[in-house]
């Protein structure tokens, strides 16, 4: 077991629901605010360019920008991609398409 302490930038952020998959995970603030990290092979962390980085890794967490604005209450992980649940119930998903996980 590795245990990675979050990046300066995501320190103090109070945190209330996290996610794992095979190869990333997200977590969502008491704000609403969603971020990830891990393997972006299939653009499963919802935002472009890790996937060009070492091994497609991005150890960083960083926040969705295309949901900024909206409260996120929930997130899952699958093993190539992510979906989350907004405040006004709206589903969201992205990564990998070819087997109908995305809706």
């Amino acid at each position: 077991v590795q245990i990675v302490a979050f990046k300066e930038s995501v320190r103090g952020s109070d945190f209330i629901f996290t996610s794992s998959g095979p190869n990333h995970s997200a977590a969502v603030t008491a704000a609403g605010q969603i971020y990830s990290w891990g393997a972006n092979d299939m653009r499963q962390l919802g935002y472009p360019g890790a996937e060009e980085g070492i091994l497609g890794i991005d150890m960083d967490p960083r926040p969705i920008d295309a949901l900024q604005g909206l409260v996120v209450t929930a997130a899952a992980c699958g093993k190539h991609h992510t979906t989350v649940i907004t405040e006004e119930g709206q589903i969201w998903s992205w990564g990998a398409f070819g087997n109908g996980q995305l809706g």
